[in-house]
């Protein structure tokens, strides 16, 4: 009878704290067969490749009095093997990163804001995901972190941010990124010279002609510096503020990257559903070093006629104002068409675009035509 009794009480338990927290399993999976074609001597070939792809652990957990506490964890998945989005040990190895996409806790409330503590999108990747608005499944995107990119956004970062509570529509928030030397975190060159020992080795009893025995330590002992971190990361802020209104969505943030090159970008996004099509428009502009400049800019359409839904964007990007630094003008154009099957999973096909000039290897276009699969869950 006791133990019935105990096993109902710790049954009654569970309960009560299950109805103050939940965490749910979310993601999708998405990949397309196509003919691919890239590189200064283009060349083409069958390919299968990823176009969307992630598993997210989420949670939130009611703390009573209005305030709410939360947390995400977000990894990339594909349909073969990937070291994308991994963290490097500086030794020519990876190590996986369960997290590596996003990572973050929250905790507020919607008459005091919210906090934000973690690795999350940074806030041009969320303007370019209002004013893209197409939907199209490509391999390559129109985002990234370098000057082959239309636009400068999708790096994750360890972060810290506010969002303020809406008012009229209204939201604004503030971010800061405190010393992030890449977009996954700090990674550093092997040094040439001999190891010495460090205090870990030394307790262990490793002499300095031992240390290489010391295993996850020994990378410590014999890297340099953090190698120079890209200046579109490097100390960032971020002022962001939204506006949201039935049909209407619109947004600006300007960033800085303090440090090595005092980058400022400024990306404005909106979009607006008429009904019988979504359309999107964003503009970025980005100032580096000595006033150089480079400005981008996009428009997008989503036109759903029944279970199909017509799907396109273009996007461009000038030289920049200098030989020595955005030397790379890129245009991109999406095309694609994707029927649904159910809520969950859908047939598409798609056409990408890529063009782009510059004179460095890692500089050249790419096309991809194909069709694919895709399903959330």
């Amino acid at each position: 009878m006791k133990k019935s009794l105990i096993a109902l009480a710790a049954l009654a338990a569970v309960t009560a704290a299950s109805a103050q927290s939940s965490v749910a399993i979310t993601g999708s999976i998405g990949l397309t067969l196509g003919n691919v074609t890239e590189g200064k001597a283009p060349a083409a070939r069958t390919n299968l490749s990823r176009s969307t792809g992630a598993i997210q652990v989420s949670g939130t957990e009611d703390l009573g009095g209005g305030m709410t506490a939360g947390f995400r964890v977000e990894e990339l998945i594909a349909g073969g093997q990937t070291t994308a989005n991994r963290v490097g040990t500086g030794a020519g190895t990876t190590i996986g990163n369960f997290g590596s996409r996003q990572s973050f806790l929250t905790l507020g409330s919607k008459t005091m804001g919210t906090i934000k503590l973690g690795r999350d999108l940074d806030a041009n990747s969320q303007m370019i995901g209002m004013g893209n608005v197409s939907g199209a499944n490509a391999w390559v995107g129109l985002d990234g972190s370098n000057d082959n990119s239309v636009f400068f956004g999708n790096v994750r970062t360890m972060a810290a941010s506010y969002t303020a509570p809406t008012m009229a529509g209204f939201t604004v928030g503030f971010g800061i990124t405190p010393a992030d030397y890449s977009s996954l975190g700090i990674r550093a060159a092997a040094s040439t010279t001999a190891p010495t020992a460090n205090a870990f080795c030394t307790q262990a009893g490793l002499t300095a002609a031992a240390a290489t025995s010391c295993t996850g330590l020994v990378i410590i002992t014999t890297q340099t510096n953090p190698t120079a971190s890209s200046f579109r990361t490097d100390n960032a802020s971020a002022l962001a503020i939204t506006y949201a209104n039935g049909p209407l969505n619109a947004g600006l943030v300007r960033t800085n990257g303090q440090g090595s090159a005092n980058t400022t970008y400024m990306t404005y996004a909106a979009n607006y559903d008429m009904g019988f099509a979504k359309v999107g428009g964003l503009y970025q502009s980005v100032e580096g070093v000595a006033k150089i400049t480079r400005k981008a800019s996009l428009v997008s359409i989503n036109a759903p006629i029944g279970a199909w839904a017509l799907q396109a964007a273009y996007g461009s990007s000038d030289g920049g104002s200098s030989a020595t630094a955005f030397t790379k003008e890129v245009k991109h154009t999406l095309i694609g068409a994707q029927y649904n099957l159910s809520k969950r999973t859908s047939f598409y096909a798609i056409s990408s675009d890529k063009k782009v000039d510059g004179s460095t290897a890692s500089d050249f276009d790419h096309k991809e035509i194909g069709f694919g699969i895709k399903h959330a869950f």
